[in-house]
C-alpha cells in the first residue's frame, strides 16, 4: 500500500498510522494522547480501552479516530429511518472526537437505490448549518494577549490568533509552567466556546491546563482539562468577563499555534422521554422556565406537559421544548410497545431488582451469575399476545457486565413447554452496546426466555439495562 500510495493512512487497534478509539459510540477520551506504545498493540488488543485515551510515554505517534455511524448501525435497515442521529448527538460526537484531539469518521449507510438516504442527508446539512453558527466570529482577535514567558520575538503571543498554522507561541526550553491572558478592556465580551491548538509538529505537549476568566472583579475557573493536541474545543458556561486566563502545564516548553473564543448561539436541548412499567410516561431533562409540548399518537405535539401522563398499551410519544420568545428544540419521537403493568420476572434469584428491566431507565441495570452457562431471562407477560421481536439494552455505563453477544429466544404458552423462535449474535456489540432491536415471526406466546449463549466476557452473566417486546397490531 506504502508502495503504490505513499499518502495513504492506515487504521486498526494499533495503527501503524491512525488508531482506533477503543469504541464506536462517537467519543474518546477526555485524556488524548496521539503517542502510543504500539508495539504492545494488536487487532483484537483485550486492554482496547486504553485506546481512548493513547499513552503519554508512547514512542509512537498514532493519534485516534472516533469511527461512528449516523444510525443505530453500520448498514441501512428501513426500520431505522427515524433513528438518524439528531443533529443534538452529532453536535456532542464533534466535540467528543474533533473538540479532543482525535479525527472523525462518519459513517453514511448506502440505501437500497445506491443513495444516502434523505433523512440522513437531512440530519448533515442541518448539522452544518448549525456547526458554521456556532464557530461564526472568533473574539480572540479582540483581545490584547499577554504570557508569563516568551521564548523570543521570533515566538511572540501575536502568533496565537494570526491564522497562520506554521508560527507559534513558546516559553523557553526550561519553562514547563506558563500563562495566558487575553484582556478585552473594560467592556467585557460574551463567550462559550474555547478552541486551542498546539503547534503539533513539534510534538504534544500538554498535560494540563485551566481556563479562568475574570467576572465581577474576581477570577472564576471555568474548566480544568488535560491534554489539549491538534485541537481542543470546550464547550464553557455562558460567560461575561473583561478577561480570560488560561494556565498551562507541560512535558516540555509548551508550543501554541492558536487560540479561538466563541459566543455559539444559545442552543435548547430535547426532552429526554421514558416510560416506566406502570405505563406512566415522564418528560424530563427542561431548564426552568421553558415548558414542554407533547403528543402520545404521533401528531404534532401541541399540549402542554405539567405532569407524568398515564398510558396505556401501544403510544407513539413526540414532544418538544419551547421558550418564552417561541423558539423550539428538536422533536424527540419514542414508540411504545404494549404496556408492561402485568410483566413479571420468574425463576430467578434476585426479585428484589427485577423491575429495573422495565422503569424505563437506562442507568438501572439487572444482573445475574448463573451457576453454569447459559443464564436466562424469563418473563411472564401477563396475558398471551403475538410477539414478533424484542428489544435488548446492555448496561450503559463503563465497564458494562453480561452484555450478551449469542442469544437465544424461546416462546411458552404456559411456561413449561418452550419452543426456540430466534437464535443469532448481536452484530458488534462489543465495540457499540447500543440497544439492539431484533425481529423474527409472529409467535403467539404469553411467556418469554432470552438466553445468554456468550457474552462479551467470556463468562455466565446476563446483563440488562432494560427489555422490550415487540407485538403484531
Amino acid at each position: 500500500m506504502y508502495e503504490l500510495q505513499p499518502d495513504a493512512v492506515i487504521f486498526s487497534d494499533a495503527g501503524p498510522d491512525v488508531r482506533w478509539c477503543g469504541n464506536e459510540s462517537g467519543w474518546v477520551g477526555e485524556t488524548n494522547w496521539s503517542t502510543l506504545r504500539r508495539d504492545e498493540v494488536w487487532p483484537g488488543w483485550p486492554l482496547y480501552e486504553q485506546l481512548q485515551y493513547g499513552h503519554v510515554d508512547g514512542n509512537y505517534w498514532v493519534p485516534a479516530e472516533v469511527n461512528v455511524s449516523i444510525r443505530p448501525g453500520w448498514f441501512y435497515h428501513p426500520e431505522q429511518d427515524e433513528q438518524v442521529k439528531s443533529v443534538d448527538q452529532l453536535l456532542d460526537i464533534y466535540y467528543h472526537s474533533i473538540g479532543r484531539n482525535a479525527t472523525w469518521n462518519l459513517n453514511l449507510p448506502i440505501d437500497r437505490e445506491g443513495r444516502v438516504h434523505p433523512a440522513d442527508s437531512a440530519a448533515l446539512m442541518d448539522f452544518a448549518e448549525i456547526l458554521q453558527q456556532e464557530f461564526k466570529t472568533n473574539l480572540a482577535p479582540q483581545a490584547r494577549i499577554t504570557a508569563s514567558n516568551t521564548r523570543g520575538r521570533n515566538f511572540s503571543v501575536k502568533h496565537l490568533t494570526d491564522e497562520n498554522k506554521d508560527t507559534y507561541w513558546a516559553t523557553e526550553d526550561s519553562v514547563k509552567q506558563a500563562t495566558l491572558t487575553l484582556d478585552f478592556g473594560k467592556n467585557p465580551i460574551r463567550f462559550n466556546r474555547l478552541l486551542m491548538q498546539e503547534y503539533i509538529r513539534l510534538g504534544q505537549r500538554v498535560k494540563a491546563f485551566t481556563v479562568e476568566a475574570f467576572t465581577n472583579g474576581a477570577w472564576q475557573t471555568l474548566d480544568q482539562q488535560t491534554t489539549i493536541g491538534y485541537k481542543r474545543i470546550l464547550r464553557l458556561p455562558d460567560t461575561e468577563a473583561t478577561q480570560l486566563r488560561i494556565t498551562l502545564e507541560a512535558e516540555a516548553a509548551p508550543v501554541i499555534s492558536n487560540i479561538e473564543l466563541y459566543n455559539a448561539p444559545k442552543r435548547i436541548q430535547a426532552p429526554v422521554i421514558t416510560r416506566n412499567k406502570a405505563g406512566v410516561v415522564s418528560l424530563s431533562n427542561v431548564p426552568e422556565g421553558y415548558q414542554i409540548l407533547y403528543s402520545i399518537d404521533g401528531s404534532y405535539p401541541t399540549t402542554r406537559y405539567t405532569e407524568p401522563i398515564l398510558t396505556t398499551g401501544k403510544v407513539t410519544v413526540k414532544a418538544i421544548v419551547v421558550d418564552s420568545e417561541g423558539n423550539r428544540s428538536e422533536m424527540k419521537t419514542e414508540r411504545f410497545d404494549i404496556d408492561k403493568k402485568a410483566w413479571k420476572v420468574v425463576d430467578i434469584d434476585n426479585p428484589e431488582t427485577a423491575d429495573r428491566l422495565f422503569d424505563g431507565d437506562a442507568t438501572t441495570v439487572w444482573v445475574v451469575t448463573g451457576k453454569q452457562k447459559p443464564c436466562s431471562l424469563t418473563i411472564d407477560l401477563g396475558e398471551t399476545y403475538t410477539v414478533d421481536g424484542f428489544r435488548y439494552l446492555p448496561e450503559q455505563q463503563a465497564n458494562p457486565k453480561g452484555v450478551v453477544v449469542n442469544y437465544a429466544i424461546h416462546a411458552s404458552s404456559d411456561g413449561k413447554s418452550w419452543k426456540q423462535v430466534c437464535t443469532k449474535e448481536f452484530d458488534n456489540i462489543r465495540n457499540n452496546p447500543i440497544r439492539q432491536t431484533v425481529r423474527f415471526q409472529p409467535t403467539p406466546m404469553r411467556f418469554i426466555r432470552f438466553t445468554a449463549l456468550s457474552n462479551t466476557a467470556g463468562d455466565g452473566t446476563l446483563g440488562c439495562a432494560e427489555f422490550d417486546v415487540l407485538t403484531t397490531e
